[in-house]
Formats: C-alpha cells, sequence, structure tokens
C-alpha cells in the first residue's frame, strides 16, 4: 500500500510524482522526471493518470503504468489541459476509470 503525491524534493521547482509505502513511511521514492500536475491513481491501482507539459506547453493527460514504468500520452490535441491552482479556484475532480475508457469532470466549489 503506498500514498502517492506531487514534490520538487528530488528536482527542485519542477513537481514529479513520489510515493510513500505504507509499511517505510520514511522512504519517499520519486516515480516521474518529466514534471506532473494532478494525479489520479485508477481504480485498479495499476495506472496513476496526470497532467504534465514536458511535451506540450498548453499540458496533456498521461498514463504511468505502476509495475512498468510506461508513460503513454492519452490526450493530443489543440485544447489547453490544465489545473488552476488552488489558490484561485477550488475544483472537485473527478475521474472514471472502466476498462479502456477515461471520463473526467469537474465542479467549481
Amino acid at each position: 500500500k503506498r500514498i502517492y503525491f506531487v514534490s520538487d524534493r528530488f528536482t527542485l521547482g519542477l513537481p514529479n510524482l513520489c510515493y510513500i509505502a505504507l509499511d517505510a513511511p520514511k522512504e519517499i521514492r520519486q516515480i516521474t522526471n518529466i514534471g506532473v500536475t494532478s494525479p489520479y491513481v485508477s481504480s485498479d491501482g495499476i495506472y496513476i493518470f496526470f497532467v504534465s507539459y514536458f511535451e506540450e506547453t498548453r499540458g496533456e493527460v498521461y498514463q504511468i503504468h505502476l509495475v512498468t514504468g510506461e508513460i503513454k500520452r492519452i490526450t493530443n490535441d489543440k485544447y489547453l489541459d490544465f489545473t488552476i491552482p488552488l489558490f484561485e479556484r477550488i475544483l472537485t475532480v473527478t475521474v472514471v476509470w472502466m476498462k479502456e475508457t477515461i471520463a473526467f469532470s469537474s465542479k467549481k466549489i
């Protein structure tokens, strides 16, 4: 069992995906090094979905396979895929993972 979070402790100024294993809470491990925001763990626990800007300045949605480390780009469009900073807006975001379908919805609180 793990807790996933975003931190720049390994890449100063560039937030990346990290985790802490519950059986070794003092060991923090870095998963990505490309810059990550808004992580969401799939319901089966195999993937984490996130937004990154490493290929496009508009940001795109990616998934990382937690066993193999393979990163796959999910969106590829001309639209702005981003996360508004929490201090500007508070959003609730729901991501539903069903087989090959990912559904995103958000609502301003």
